[in-house]
């Protein structure tokens, strides 16, 4: 059924140049495609970017929410620090030191203004920061990353002292999370309104939306920002969630950015002589055993969960499901980023070494393993998910998967309710903070809603992240992650990649996981 789908879409690739696309089963002209689709081509703005998006926007631009708004949070707001790339940068700070172990000061860059003109200065992160660790802010998914800062204070009018409860060596990644907002503003119309109608210093403020950001929205360039765009001055997002119909919006010029296309779609871009733009993240998809209940369970046999990863082939996934455009994971980190131990190795596929496991450890013949999915959070997941149920089959484990919605699985995440699944579909993120102490929280138990628990190696994390010197922090996680990866808590399988096809007026393309870096692009003038 794959090779079918892959030939149907090569064939648009063919005949792109005549006029005519492949849709729901026979050969259209390109404009009727279009109005089916309802896409309608216009002649583009010199200065404009057209984006097709997966996602809708359902929380508007909301800076304290966990999503990330199709990067539209990272074009509007702009935090203390930015990582990118798994490297801590500065943002609108531009400096910090660690001047006592529970003591952070921070020096603010100076001349920069929000969208509505009002100065940025240490009064303004001052008044947001003693809102984001008050308990009015507890209800914003974002104030985690404020839990350790007991208090702050303005040293001068661009410089602010932050205290912590205790020695936080994460502290300036994890204000990378937490956008400066004025809240003179937003305590004046609220969180809702604030969302619709947002006051940032990033390089776009919102001009408008549509459908109430399930259609899309337009941002409009903020010229007195200080990261100011370098060409472009609007950006339409237009929200199209089917793959199929961002991949003909992209074919019949309706827009220049088709985001998230599928791995199949990639020879069909090449074909019509497009280009396509395949970015490996901080991300691993992983399936992730189990252990945290009182029921008694297979996942608590050591041998079980390292005889369910030696009988993967991942190799094969990445070949043969990802086209060759990622990697096999390794462990839950990855190159780049703090933690990442490049000593070890991948768990091998070695199917006849896990059923000698799972004879060793009695694992009854007869008993289903139970696996909860959540598909669709990376390209061909879905297909993934079905190859390590073969590939379980194959070495003698009768394996369900079942689909959770993304709603329930939210909750899941939300309560550590994973009680009646053996394992989990889970991704191993550091994008946000380029350390991999984030994910480890639920790998050894130090979360309130953990996957897998290991009491021993919590101290070993809390250890980690009050060690200030950054190469002893560093070593510290990396036999941490060397440790955890002997007990299996889960199976790596790949790295997350991110792939946008791009128009022929896309010049200079630059993104990070989660956002287009709109202002350092270019439009080709014709």
């Amino acid at each position: 059924m794959r090779l079918a789908l892959g030939q149907q879409v090569s064939a648009v690739g063919g005949l792109i140049n005549a006029g005519v696309v492949y849709v729901k089963g026979a050969y259209v002209p390109l404009a009727l495609a279009a109005l089916m689709f309802g896409i309608v081509a216009q002649k583009a703005d010199a200065t404009t970017l057209r984006l097709a998006a997966s996602t809708p926007l359902s929380s508007y631009a909301d800076p304290l929410a966990i999503d990330t708004g199709n990067g539209i949070i990272a074009a509007v707001f702009d935090a203390l620090t930015v990582v990118e790339r798994g490297k801590l940068k500065p943002a609108l700070a531009i400096s910090w030191e660690n001047t006592s172990p529970t003591t952070w000061t921070f020096r603010l860059r100076p001349d920069v203004v929000f969208s509505d003109g009002t100065p940025f200065d240490a009064d303004v992160a001052v008044s947001f920061f003693e809102f984001i660790i008050s308990s009015d802010a507890f209800v914003y998914p974002v104030a985690v990353e404020a839990q350790t800062i007991a208090g702050i204070s303005k040293v001068d009018d661009l410089t602010i002292e932050i205290k912590t409860h205790r020695p936080d060596a994460v502290l300036p990644r994890r204000l990378s999370k937490l956008p400066v907002l004025p809240m003179s503003i937003w305590a004046e119309v609220g969180r809702t309104e604030f969302s619709k109608n947002p006051i940032g210093t990033g390089s776009y403020r919102v001009g408008s939306w549509s459908g109430g950001g399930s259609g899309g929205v337009v941002l409009t360039a903020v010229e007195q920002s200080w990261r100011p765009p370098k060409q472009i001055e609007k950006v339409e997002y237009i929200i199209l969630t089917d793959p199929t119909t961002r991949l003909q919006s992209l074919l019949s010029d309706a827009v220049d950015i088709a985001n998230a296309i599928d791995v199949d779609a990639i020879p069909v871009v090449e074909d019509a002589g497009l280009v396509v733009h395949a970015q490996v993240g901080p991300i691993i998809l992983a399936i992730t055993f189990y252990n945290c209940g009182v029921e008694p369970t297979p996942m608590k046999d050591v041998r079980v969960r390292r005889a369910l990863a030696l009988a993967v082939n991942k190799n094969q996934m990445v070949e043969s499901l990802m086209a060759g455009v990622t990697k096999v994971a390794t462990q839950g980190g990855m190159p780049g980023v703090v933690g990442y131990n490049p000593d070890i190795a991948p768990y091998p596929f070695d199917p006849d070494a896990a059923r000698a496991l799972l004879r060793e450890a009695a694992y009854p013949p007869d008993r289903k393993l139970v696996v909860g999915v959540f598909a669709g959070q990376f390209p061909s997941d879905a297909l993934i998910f079905q190859q390590v149920a073969q590939d379980w089959r194959n070495a003698g484990v009768d394996a369900e998967f079942r689909r959770i919605p993304f709603p329930e699985y939210s909750r899941r995440l939300l309560s550590g309710d994973w009680a009646d699944f053996d394992a989990i579909s889970t991704v191993w993120s550091h994008y946000e903070l380029g350390d991999v102490s984030r994910a480890l929280q639920r790998y050894v138990g130090a979360h309130p809603t953990p996957y897998f628990c290991v009491p021993d190696l919590i101290e070993d994390l809390a250890n980690s992240d009050a060690e200030m010197d950054e190469a002893l922090r560093d070593q510290k996680l990396q036999t941490l992650m060397s440790d955890l990866h002997d007990l299996v808590p889960s199976l790596p399988l790949i790295q997350y990649v991110s792939i946008n096809a791009l128009g022929p007026r896309v010049v200079d393309f630059q993104s990070r996981i989660g956002a287009i870096q709109f202002e350092q692009m270019h439009i080709a003038i014709d």
